[in-house]
């Protein structure tokens, strides 16, 4: 019995061998159309399978020709080094890391004016430390908070980059052909100085391409929610490196003793408020992401369903 690609998020099927081949004749089934039946180890173009009597295409002919890749992107041809995973866990994990990583931001934020307050800058001036037992308890409390923010900051851009890593995999395993980026260099490009400020949006958008519809990616736009989400985020860092620059240079007292480290703890807001709005992008971006690919997969590999 035979399964065909007709375009949905189901094989169509079962079909009997006679009928499948009614459909070629009617041309519902065409030579780049991809088929599966029990025995064979993935989805492959009709030419390349049993049916390529069918289309006037003999074995021989074949195999003198050798393994073509029809521009349907024949699944077959996949490496099999490359193996779908579904995604869903492991984006539940980031997404829910990325939402506590934005709730610390927007708290750490906030208690940054207990710095102020700690050193007597609320309202400008020379420093005084202010070591009331009040005060101290507040300094502590917000130490420890750090802390915390450090290791969920931590855990999340880990279970990033093994997501960018599973994800562009997927979108392999799943039949995309003519990718630029692999796997690893998913992950790589983040750790290149300089570099990892452009590039990654060009692997993300790839891969994120390439998992929502493997057969032509390179012909469909990407989603929306892909260039918001990297947007905001370079927003966030590039102004976080302008005020981090400006505290550097006027952090130090005038001949008048004045301080600006009061209006540094408020300046940085935009950048905090890009950083969430980057988070919430990213775990929009990630959910549509693992429906894709789950989509593909059920129609592309058999026993998958969505």
């Amino acid at each position: 019995m035979w399964y065909y690609n007709d375009g949905t998020n189901k094989p169509n099927g079962p079909h009997s061998e006679e009928t499948v081949r009614q459909l070629i004749n009617q041309h519902v089934i065409n030579s780049t159309t991809q088929v599966w039946q029990e025995g064979m180890a993935q989805w492959c173009a009709a030419q390349e399978s049993g049916l390529r009597d069918a289309f006037g295409l003999s074995k021989l002919a074949s195999m003198e020709g050798g393994t073509s890749v029809s521009s349907n992107q024949n699944f077959a041809a996949v490496p099999q080094e490359y193996v779908y995973r579904d995604i869903s866990s492991l984006g539940f994990w980031l997404q829910l890391f990325l939402a506590f990583d934005m709730v610390v931001t927007l708290v750490t934020t906030a208690l940054s004016s207990v710095i102020v307050e700690l050193l007597g800058l609320s309202g400008g001036g020379v420093p005084r430390i202010d070591l009331s037992p009040g005060m101290m308890g507040k300094f502590l409390a917000m130490t420890g908070f750090g802390a915390l923010a450090g290791i969920i900051g931590l855990v999340t851009i880990v279970l990033f980059v093994i997501w960018c890593y599973r994800a562009n995999a997927n979108a392999r395993a799943l039949g995309a052909t003519g990718m630029t980026y692999t796997p690893g260099w998913s992950v790589g490009w983040w750790f290149i100085p300089f570099a990892n400020l452009i590039v990654p949006y060009f692997v993300v958008k790839e891969f994120y391409k390439a998992g929502k519809n493997p057969s032509n990616w390179q012909t469909k736009e990407c989603d929306m929610i892909v260039h918001v989400w990297f947007g905001s985020w370079l927003g966030s860092i590039l102004i976080g490196w302008v005020v981090g620059c400006y505290v550097a240079f006027q952090a130090f007292p005038f001949s008048d003793g004045s301080q600006i480290m009061a209006p540094s703890a408020y300046i940085n807001i935009p950048s905090v408020m890009l950083q969430v709005a980057a988070g919430i992008a990213a775990i929009l971006m990630i959910g549509r992401l693992s429906a894709y690919q789950r989509a593909s997969a059920a129609v592309r590999i058999p026993g998958q369903s969505l």
